[in-house]
């Protein structure tokens, strides 16, 4: 039986700014993942491998300039291998830089 495997991966980020009982409240998330298919003849397997997770919760008013200039949505960004790894390792040194990917920040 004829069989491969295939793995994509991901950088997905959500930024939103939510009213909570009056008050502003930011909320910038990020993570990545690898999504795995295995081929087996007729049989597909998906799994689903999740990496590092950053989130970000505070009042507006006291957040980080650079994070409240992102967009208002969701992005996602298919990755190389080599630009996962990076990232993974970003997320535990830096997470400003991991939630900030491929933002450009304008002055």
């Amino acid at each position: 039986m004829l069989h491969f495997q295939s793995e994509t991966y991901h950088y997905h980020r959500s930024k939103d700014v939510l009213r909570e009982n009056g008050i502003d409240i930011l909320i910038v998330f990020a993570c990545l993942n690898i999504e795995s298919e295995q081929h087996l003849g007729n049989y597909v397997r998906e799994k689903l491998i999740e990496g590092p997770v950053v989130k970000i919760k505070s009042k507006a008013s006291e957040g980080d300039p650079d994070l409240l200039s992102l967009p208002n949505k969701d992005v996602f960004y298919t990755l190389t291998q080599a630009e996962y790894n990076l990232l993974a390792e970003t997320a535990h040194k830096d997470e400003k830089a991991f939630l900030l990917y491929k933002h450009v920040i304008s002055n």
